[in-house]
């Protein structure tokens, strides 16, 4: 939601601040704390109780001790960042154990009796939603009775403006968040099935997604262990990042540094795209994958990729005029609400 939004950014904005504040104090205290010994040093040489040839080393106790102090700064606030990122994670595994407590544990079939899904179909796979619904916990409507169906093969763009719910449609359709309503691929009610075979349909590029402090075969192989670097290859060359990893002196064995670091934010998101690619699934989730591209590379890029995706099934979150043109459906969000209305057919498959 906006308020949701807004609360983040203020957030970020502090953390922002005091993480500047703290820096701007460390880079003080060295030079400051250097000066302070120094003095400190002359008054006893001085009067004999330092050896003058010591002198020269207090100053270079005081910037060490100013940098060992930026260190442990940097340590604690990358343990709080690990100790939230562990706590989402484990808060994900329990809501998905608690699913599956909920679930059928028996065999490839759902508890209605539909075929499996087939995640390593070549082909696209038909997404329907009908109802679906998200309350936050202070019961402030985050989205309410959204419906759609796109079929096999069909694009579809989401669009809408900040806070609309856009991100979370995608967050849902992976089953990150308990929800209202139903969710079907191709006629299989995803609530019925264990939620790790519910994601199996789906890759997906969002906007969260974590680049590994690897190699970028290593990041790429997330997606698929056993893909060769040819394949690896093809799909950074639907990315356009073919290019690039072909310059590299170590090309694919080329580390790409904490969070991808060491790439540029095009670099990185193309790499995302590719990897998201190679998983090779019947329904493609991008939500706004394409941002961090200049116009030029974007357009090529999206008609790289959905040239790729012919047969499958996509669903794009996009502000991007050109991307809402080459969809087959348009979806708006305003508020959680839908501004056009799409029809679903999961009742007829069920």
């Amino acid at each position: 939601s906006a308020e949701i939004d807004r609360s983040t950014e203020t957030h970020r904005a502090r953390l922002v601040a005091a993480r500047t504040t703290a820096e701007m104090i460390i880079s003080i205290a060295g030079p400051a704390a250097a000066m302070v010994l120094t003095a400190v040093g002359i008054g006893a040489v001085r009067s004999g109780s330092l050896p003058g040839e010591q002198l020269a080393m207090l100053p270079l106790v005081g910037l060490a001790a100013a940098e060992m102090l930026g260190m442990i700064s940097g340590s604690l606030e990358a343990g709080d960042r690990s100790r939230s990122a562990a706590a989402r994670l484990l808060g994900l595994a329990d809501r998905g154990a608690e699913r599956d407590r909920r679930r059928s544990t028996g065999d490839s079939t759902d508890l209605l009796g539909h075929r499996p899904i087939d995640p390593s179909s070549s082909s696209g796979a038909s997404l329907e939603v009908r109802g679906l619904g998200l309350r936050s916990g202070s019961d402030e409507i985050i989205l309410d009775d959204l419906s759609f169906t796109v079929p096999a093969g069909g694009v579809l763009a989401i669009s809408g403006s900040s806070g609309a719910g856009k991100s979370t449609v995608i967050d849902l359709l992976l089953g990150f968040e308990d929800h209202q309503g139903t969710i079907c691929v191709d006629g299989v009610d995803l609530r019925s099935i264990p939620a790790a075979r519910a994601r199996l349909p789906f890759t997906a590029v969002r906007q969260q997604d974590h680049v590994f402090d690897t190699t970028i075969r290593d990041n790429l192989a997330v997606a698929d262990a056993d893909a060769s670097d040819e394949r690896m290859m093809e799909m950074l060359r639907i990315a356009g990042l073919d290019g690039v990893v072909e310059a590299l002196p170590e090309r694919l064995a080329t580390r790409t540094g904490p969070d991808g670091a060491r790439l540029s934010g095009g670099e990185r998101q193309r790499l995302l795209i590719a990897r998201a690619l190679l998983a090779d699934r019947p329904i493609l989730l991008l939500d706004e994958a394409f941002e961090h591209l200049d116009s030029e590379r974007r357009a090529l890029v999206l008609r790289s990729v959905l040239d790729h995706q012919r047969g499958r099934t996509t669903v794009m979150v996009t502000h991007d005029p050109l991307a809402i043109g080459a969809a087959t459906q348009h979806l708006r969000l305003h508020e959680g609400h839908m501004q056009s209305e799409m029809g679903s057919s999961c009742d007829q498959q069920r």
